[in-house]
């Protein structure tokens, strides 16, 4: 779980403003992170294409 608002930190600057908001979610609430990982790095990999 630690690691991937650590990635989602290190190229926050290919992130919309969504994929910021969802990041903070991520930080401000880990009780949740477990469920919204797979999510949250599916995003990541979309974003990632698209740029």
């Amino acid at each position: 779980v630690a690691d991937i608002p650590v990635y989602g930190i290190s190229c926050r600057n290919r992130w919309t403003e969504k994929g910021i908001e969802i990041l903070e979610l991520i930080l401000i609430a880990p009780s949740i992170s477990n469920r919204v990982d797979n999510e949250l790095i599916e995003y990541a990999r979309e974003m990632a294409r698209l740029d």
